[in-house]
């Protein structure tokens, strides 16, 4: 496998898994830099005030949430860090379901996960999900950023993919889409 990028410990029941996340996907687009067409030496953003045109200092930068149009709510530093879920290496496994009731359009981002040091218990658990057809629906606190997401079994090994939550979804009906028709033979 690559380089684990997170340690964490399955929780569920009385097991408590120890546990190596490693990114399943590689990014393999190209990523461009801006240059100087003159001289071709890497250029600079800066930040600018729209109003006066003047260079903001970063110390003089802050954030707010656009709650509508034309309506930014400020935040300080202390409101932002008070909505930063509490650091955790836990990957807790609220219920097992089918896998069968785990839909596409949920699925984000797949990791793999390695044993980290308790072998016997990881491929146990990778083998009872394969012969029970069941995924683990997982919660987890990853880097400042709360997950959900499915434990699932390939290839006799666990894999953890994070979901979208429900209201992000789209669904197909609110889509401008021509009606089905029968197919031509």
């Amino acid at each position: 496998m690559g380089r684990t990028i997170w340690k964490a410990r399955v929780i569920f029941g009385g097991v408590d898994l120890p546990v190596r996340l490693y990114s399943a996907v590689q990014d393999r687009s190209v990523h461009f830099r801006l240059l100087h067409e003159r001289d071709k030496v890497p250029v600079r953003q800066r930040m600018v005030h729209p109003r006066t045109g003047r260079e903001v200092p970063r110390e003089e930068i802050g954030r707010g949430v656009e709650v509508e149009r034309d309506l930014i709510v400020p935040l300080t530093e202390e409101e932002l860090a008070g909505l930063e879920p509490e650091s955790s290496r836990r990957i807790e496994i609220v219920r097992f379901v089918p896998v069968e009731a785990l839909e596409a359009h949920w699925f984000e981002r797949p990791y793999w996960l390695g044993p980290d040091g308790d072998e016997g218990r990881y491929f146990a658990l990778a083998e009872a999900l394969a012969r029970r057809g069941r995924a683990g629906l997982a919660k987890w606190v990853m880097r400042g950023k709360r997950y959900v997401g499915a434990l699932l079994q390939e290839e006799g090994r666990l894999s953890l993919c994070s979901l979208a939550h429900e209201d992000e979804i789209l669904s197909a009906r609110a889509l401008d889409l021509p009606p089905a028709r029968d197919l031509d033979p």
